[in-house]
């Protein structure tokens, strides 16, 4: 979309962007943390009276997706033709405009949904929250770092009690202890992290309590105002924990501790059934970074992290970006809207083509699956194409894939947008490949192959956990 004339500007003092154009002014509070700092987010239309309020989900869920592509039907969820007009949907109002002055509100979109995106990217990596599944429940928001055994949750309360940090001789950093919650921090007006159960979770097997990070959110907006620093500089054991830590926290040092004090002779003597369990710890061979010293039948926690993945930056073979692939083939085929806009997938096609040219393949007589995903990307504009190139010979089978990934490429590099179905079928027959074949990749094409597929699959993962309203 070609650049318009706008003026953006930011008060980092309030966290807010604003944007103005002839058609609109936006006016938006970015994330703090996760979550914006509060007050009202707005966008006010010039040509008519309307000032329209935007909530935090509303900036998710239509600004990111869409980000950068034309205005043009079927890109952008707020975006919808009404004849020679468009009609926009903004928060809770519908507007029609001309093709000019939407074309305007797509770019100033665009500025905010952008400064969103990073913002909260940025937060979230450095928070490390994105190992872990997103809860909002039973006033928790955060992220799932544990699931212990129910009958554990009262021994870390009561442990956290007798060692409150204003208790005399007390070396632990609790704050605030409540049924529903554990606070860490240095001093009262240090916080480290909040620990919240969450209860009969249907995310949690059954007899577990999931414990939560809470997204410190508040915190770090204190923290700033008073500091007039940022809390992005104030991370680590003395100042604000990562959900990582945290984990690392109760696992290595806090639960240990709790099992031992409920262990001692001198606490109060605890029911029937607590004593069989802690006798049984007591005998038990203890394990703990694996959750393996517990009740005989029930493993004393699980780790709550989503999918193991081989990190981006250790990975040397082109096999290791299977579940990279998986994710993504599965993002394209939910994609919410029916285009993409090519300059997100196209270094993505480029470099898993060139892959497959350093694959090593053999394909069953009876097995047409690749061809199938290949030829299924191909839409009715390209049948002229497809019919000129492919049929002027006879082939090798694995030759005609080859020929038509090249095909797929020249597509997204002259044409502006992509269906998702198109981009849902060549991720499966990139994973055939990989799944199947056997790879003589250099190294220098498996960098290729990280380097493109690396930021794709990071805007995916951010629209999957913060776009859907499931987790908002």
């Amino acid at each position: 979309m070609s650049k318009r004339n706008i003026e953006v500007e930011y008060n980092e003092l309030e966290n807010v962007i604003t944007v103005n154009s002839s058609t609109v002014q936006m006016r938006c509070y970015l994330p703090a943390g996760i979550h914006p700092r509060g007050g009202s987010s707005y966008a006010r239309f010039w040509h008519i009276p309307v000032t329209v309020e935007l909530s935090e989900q509303d900036i998710l869920r239509d600004f990111v997706i869409g980000l950068h592509t034309p205005p043009v039907e079927k890109t952008r969820t707020y975006l919808v033709p009404f004849g020679t007009m468009w009609r926009v949907h903004l928060g809770a109002t519908s507007i029609q405009l001309t093709p000019a002055e939407a074309a305007d509100v797509c770019h100033c979109v665009d500025v905010v949904g952008q400064a969103y995106l990073d913002r909260l990217q940025k937060a979230s990596s450095l928070l490390e929250v994105w190992n872990y599944p997103p809860v909002k429940a039973n006033g928790a928001h955060g992220v799932y770092v544990l699931a212990i055994a129910a009958w554990l949750w009262p021994l870390m309360l009561q442990f956290a009690r007798d060692h409150l940090w204003n208790r005399a001789n007390s070396r632990w950093r609790i704050l605030d202890v409540g049924r529903n919650h554990i606070v860490i921090g240095g001093a009262p007006s240090s916080i480290h992290a909040t620990i919240r159960p969450v209860f009969d979770s249907p995310s949690v097997p059954i007899g577990y309590i999931g414990l939560t990070y809470e997204y410190p959110d508040r915190h770090l907006m204190e923290y700033e105002l008073a500091q007039e620093a940022s809390w992005q500089d104030h991370l680590g054991p003395t100042g604000f924990w990562t959900a990582s830590y945290t984990e690392a926290w109760l696992i290595e040092q806090f639960i240990p501790k709790a099992l031992s004090q409920a262990c001692q002779p001198a606490n109060e003597r605890p029911s029937p059934t607590l004593i069989k369990r802690l006798s049984f710890l007591q005998r038990s061979p203890r394990n703990h970074r694996n959750g393996e010293y517990q009740p005989r039948g029930q493993l004393l926690f699980q780790r709550t992290n989503l999918r193991e993945y081989a990190p981006l930056a250790s990975i040397v073979d082109v096999m290791q970006l299977v579940p990279y692939l998986e994710d993504l083939q599965q993002w394209f085929h939910s994609y919410p809207v029916y285009y993409l806009p090519t300059d997100l997938i196209r270094p993505y096609y480029q470099a898993l083509t060139d892959v497959a040219k350093h694959m090593e393949v053999t394909i069953e007589e009876d097995d047409y699956y690749l061809w199938n995903y290949v030829e299924g990307a191909f839409s009715k504009i390209d049948e002229e194409v497809v019919r000129r190139e492919m049929e002027h010979g006879a082939l090798p089978r694995y030759e005609q894939v080859l020929r038509a990934l090249d095909l797929h490429v020249h597509r997204v590099i002259t044409r502006p947008l992509e269906a998702h179905f198109q981009a849902d079928c060549l991720s499966c027959a990139f994973l055939w490949l990989l799944r199947r074949g056997r790879s003589t990749c250099p190294s220098d094409r498996v960098r290729n192959a990280l380097q493109a597929i690396t930021p794709l699959w990071e805007f995916a993962r951010f629209v999957t956990r913060y776009c859907s309203d499931a987790h908002r």
